[in-house]
């Protein structure tokens, strides 16, 4: 008979629970390996959010919103985001672009307040900061023109309540702008009031008198309605066929008004930047002629050769021409205002630096006029709104001469050298023109 008694254990049993455990270690191991990659993305992307501030921070410590005035006195985007300081950006364009619309935002509610003023008194801060941006003392920033500022604003307040609440608003621009930047801030002030004005003819109706009668148009969409005063239920007189073919003209001139002011304003805001590059070539073309650079050029000169180790004081002064001319460039809307660079400014990289000398105070006059011309037509449009500008504008410009208002802007040995090469001793070589250039000077005062 088999024998089923249970013999002695030989060794260990298996343990049932080893599998099991085997199996939560190496979950454990798994899981802490998981921790660690987690804990390795959290750093990782915490330097790159460390990085982008950085980069963040940096791009607002050189940024001049001076440079991106839009046309209608607001930060322009577009042109911030085709600068090549935002090209530049690795990581920091989302922080930029949140900042862009903050400022834009800002801006904006700040630019509608002024809807709640009257005619004639949104038109009178208008003037009031035009005539401020223009003043010697605000452009240059100083301590007096932070003053003048604060007096305006001070006096505009007495208008109104309305008046008081806008000068809360407007008048912070003295603790606001930093230093260098004053006149910059309250030219978009005026850029801003100028545009709300423009828009609120765009909405009224305006009479206009056509081959066909005294009717109402409305500028934008040339919508024809009755006579001015007339009383209401009162029938067109002439006829509306009659009407719609004798302001189809006129419809399109607004358009025209409308697209010059955007171009003139749009130069005008680049003007003071312009200035202050083109009195930095002229500068250095200076000294590249006499041999001798200051601290400041040798530096550029040194970050110049750490790309090109053979580059020249001469072609360093090219360079610098070349972006003065690319800048006023960009302001000019017509071929014959780009034929009027050219004609200033034909080829840095061929010219020697007298040249480019004599260029550089050409073009700074190219840019003060075009500030002036900015100046007439939003005088203009703060009067009229924009119907009309273009007949103006062109009657400014057939009268406006760059020369001029460089000739304003240098001291006085400069003005002797530049009439003496011009025109010769007391003006022999061309009397003529001697004459006729005494006689633009002292009837174009310019801002």
């Amino acid at each position: 008979m088999p024998d089923f008694t249970p013999m002695g254990a030989a060794g260990t049993l298996p343990n049932p629970q080893a599998g099991l455990q085997s199996l939560s270690s190496i979950m454990g191991v798994a899981g802490q390996a998981k921790q660690l990659q987690l804990q390795g993305q959290e750093l990782q992307q915490q330097q790159l959010k460390t990085k982008a501030q950085t980069e963040y921070s940096d791009f607002l410590s050189s940024f001049d919103p001076s440079k991106y005035i839009g046309p209608d006195g607001t930060l322009d985007a577009n042109g911030v985001r085709t600068s090549s300081e935002y090209k530049g950006l690795s990581l920091a364009k989302p922080l930029v672009d949140q900042y862009i619309q903050q400022v834009q935002a800002g801006q904006l509610s700040n630019k509608q307040a002024l809807q709640t003023l009257d005619n004639d008194t949104l038109n009178q801060m208008t003037r009031g900061v035009g005539a401020l941006a223009g003043d010697p003392d605000v452009v240059n920033d100083t301590e007096a023109g932070r003053q003048k500022v604060t007096d305006f604003y001070r006096a505009f307040a007495q208008q109104s309540p309305e008046a008081a609440r806008i000068s809360g608003l407007y008048g912070g621009v003295v603790r606001h702008a930093k230093q260098g930047d004053l006149g910059d801030a309250v030219y978009a002030q005026q850029l801003m009031g100028a545009d709300v004005l423009g828009q609120r003819t765009q909405q009224q109706p305006q009479a206009l008198t056509t081959g066909a009668g005294v009717v109402n148009r409305m500028p934008r969409t040339g919508e024809i309605s009755t006579p001015p005063g007339a009383a209401p239920g009162t029938a067109l007189n002439p006829k509306p066929q009659q009407v719609a073919a004798a302001t189809t003209a006129a419809t399109g001139q607004g358009e025209i008004d409308n697209q010059r002011f955007n171009a003139v304003t749009q130069a005008a805001a680049k003007g003071q930047t312009g200035v202050a590059l083109a009195d930095q070539v002229a500068d250095l073309a200076k000294q590249v002629r006499t041999g001798h650079l200051t601290k400041e050029w040798v530096d550029k000169l040194t970050v110049l050769k750490q790309n090109d180790p053979a580059i020249t004081d001469r072609q360093m002064l090219a360079k610098y021409a070349a972006q003065l001319k690319t800048t006023a460039e960009s302001g000019a809307a017509t071929d014959a205002e780009r034929s009027q660079i050219d004609s200033g400014m034909p080829s840095p990289e061929t010219m020697n630096p007298e040249a480019v000398h004599d260029a550089a105070q050409y073009l700074h006059g190219y840019f003060r006029m075009n500030q002036a011309r900015g100046q007439n037509a939003m005088n203009h449009v703060a009067q009229n709104g924009t119907a009309g500008l273009t007949q103006k504008d062109t009657a400014f410009m057939q009268q406006a001469d760059p020369f001029v208002y460089a000739f304003k802007d240098m001291p006085v040995a400069d003005k002797k050298e530049f009439l003496l090469k011009r025109y010769g001793p007391g003006g022999s070589k061309d009397p003529e023109g001697f004459s006729a250039f005494e006689k633009r000077v002292k009837g174009n005062a310019g801002p």
